[in-house]
C-alpha cells in the first residue's frame, strides 16, 4: 500500500473518532443542563469543529468558521434546521439544537480566532 494512501486513511479515521467522540461528548452536554460558561459551549460547537474549525484546507469547500460573524453562523444554523437551507448533514445536526444552543455555538466559533 503506498505511503500517502495509509497517511489519507488514518486521517479519515481520525476525523470519524473525532466526530464519534464529540457526539459523544454532546450527549452529555444534552444530560447535563447546569454545565455552565465556556465548557458547555466548547462541548456544543467541539463537534463542528470537525469540519469547520481545523485550520487546513479543505477539498470540500467546507469553510473554517473561526472567527466568524456569530449573527451569520445562527442565521444559517436555523435555516438549516428549518430545511431553508439544504444539506445532508447540516440539516441532521442543527435540528438536534434548540435556540439557545445555536446561540452558545455562534458566540464560542465567532470568538475563536482562526489558527
Amino acid at each position: 500500500m503506498p505511503e500517502y494512501k495509509l497517511a489519507a486513511d488514518t486521517r479519515v479515521l481520525q476525523k470519524i473518532l473525532l466526530q464519534v467522540f464529540f457526539a459523544c461528548l454532546t450527549g452529555i452536554v444534552a444530560s447535563a443542563p447546569a454545565l455552565g460558561g465556556e465548557m458547555r459551549e466548547f462541548m456544543l460547537a467541539g463537534s463542528c469543529l470537525t469540519c469547520h474549525g481545523d485550520g487546513s484546507p479543505n477539498a470540500a469547500g467546507i469553510p473554517d468558521l473561526s472567527g466568524s460573524d456569530a449573527a451569520i453562523i445562527i442565521d444559517a444554523l436555523k435555516k438549516f434546521r428549518s430545511g431553508e437551507l439544504e444539506s445532508t448533514v447540516m440539516q441532521r445536526l442543527a435540528r438536534g439544537y434548540s435556540d439557545k444552543e445555536i446561540t452558545l455555538i455562534a458566540a464560542w466559533l465567532a470568538e475563536r480566532r482562526p489558527p
